[in-house]
């Protein structure tokens, strides 16, 4: 989603964007967040075993593409279903348990989607930027005219 966005800002994609079946609800952790549990995993871990890193809370995609779009410039974006983007079979909800790692480790997922989503679509900006060789939008230099107390 934040790629598309990303690149209608940019003016390189018409603003429509392509999106599958929005219902579906994920559990959805931030790197940075989860980062130093598994690290941590490395010295209390048992090897072979398994661990979900997960938040335990699920987001409606329709919801997570609904903050994205409140923290894109542009306010007229369309929404529409592309055939190509939805599956023959998925998944309603996807819910990990991280019950094993939090007793684990005593990580307690801080998920803060907001900022992970407003991030995640400030990288892609700079990424289309990049790909699409576009320049910054100058900005005006106000000229400060300076005092000139006898000096």
């Amino acid at each position: 989603f934040c790629l598309q966005v990303a690149e209608i800002e940019a003016g390189v994609r018409p603003p429509v964007m392509k999106v599958g079946e929005l219902s579906t609800r994920r559990d959805i952790t931030d790197i940075r967040d989860s980062a130093p549990v598994i690290v941590q995993l490395a010295d209390l871990g048992v090897p072979g075993e398994a661990y979900n890193m997960a938040s335990q809370k699920t987001v409606r995609m329709s919801d997570l593409l609904d903050i994205i779009l409140s923290l894109s410039t542009r306010k007229d974006i369309k929404i529409e279903k592309d055939p190509s983007r939805l599956r023959a079979y998925d998944e309603k909800v996807l819910l990990g348990d991280n019950t094993k790692i939090r007793n684990l480790t005593g990580w307690v997922p801080k998920p803060h989607l907001e900022s992970t989503v407003a991030d995640i679509l400030n990288f892609w900006r700079g990424e289309v930027s990049i790909r699409y060789h576009l320049r910054p939008k100058p900005r005006r230099h106000y000229r400060r005219e300076t005092m000139n107390n006898g000096a």
